[in-house]
């Protein structure tokens, strides 16, 4: 093999190495992210439990106040969109997407 194809193989061992170290460490920070997810969602069950309670405590002490809130009108006219976005900085481009995309509507 002539020098120079094996200084080139060599460059391609070494770029193939450091490409899986990141892939690596991009797995590594993709399932801790995974992991705080899925506690962040066990945290909030109790607050996910509470709001059903009171929604049902109140759909049960007056019904007609809840059919009014619960059940879809006979006929739209009008609508509202309110747009609720986390503050993530320049990372997230789900902001100014869910922005645009409310926009549309």
């Amino acid at each position: 093999m002539a020098g120079g194809q094996e200084r080139i193989l060599r460059q391609r061992i070494k770029s193939v190495q450091a490409t899986r170290k990141i892939t690596k460490a991009m797995e590594l920070i993709a399932a801790s992210q995974i992991a705080r997810s899925q506690a962040r969602i066990i945290a909030n069950r109790p607050y996910r439990l509470g709001m059903r309670r009171i929604v049902v405590e109140a759909a049960l002490g007056d019904t007609a106040a809840a059919k009014k809130l619960l059940t879809l009108p006979e006929n739209v006219t009008t609508a509202l969109v309110l747009v609720i976005t986390g503050d993530r900085g320049s990372r997230a481009p789900t902001t100014p997407r869910s922005c645009a995309r409310a926009s549309d509507w």
